[in-house]
């Protein structure tokens, strides 16, 4: 059995924390939020990976807070289908029939070949061209 520690200096263990824009923040909207989950990794000196939605690329305190991160620290996207990602798109969403969780909402799986090509290329055009995070120091 490997302790805690001995994992983390062994790289075997990835802090990985997904973001999303606050209206899925079940805690509360306050940036504290994000700031004491930045707080506890940073003290402990542990590198991680945060992983931003299409959602959260609009917060600018979110932004902020993921730019100025420690070097041990990633940034990248999370993947995860938004109404707003799928409208900005212009991919259909059935927001209508069932929760926003289910697959073939939330998952590119869910979207044909084409609209699973928008969908990225959107995400990806958004997260580069603010050079708000992509940027990070």
């Amino acid at each position: 059995m490997v302790n805690q520690l001995t994992a983390v200096a062994l790289s075997i263990i990835t802090l990985v924390f997904p973001i999303r824009g606050r209206e899925f923040w079940r805690q509360g909207k306050e940036i504290e939020h994000l700031d004491n989950l930045t707080k506890l990794v940073q003290e402990r000196k542990l590198p991680a990976t945060w992983l931003i939605n299409y959602d959260a690329l609009d917060d600018s305190q979110i932004i902020d807070r993921l730019k100025n991160l420690p070097k041990n620290q990633e940034i990248g996207v999370f993947s995860e289908i938004t109404r707003k990602l799928a409208n900005d798109s212009h991919v259909y969403y059935d927001w209508l029939n069932g929760p926003w969780t289910s697959a073939n909402k939330l998952f590119l799986s869910g979207y044909k070949r084409e609209d699973r090509l928008l969908l990225i290329d959107q995400l990806f055009s958004k997260f580069k061209e603010s050079e708000k995070v992509s940027s990070k120091k």
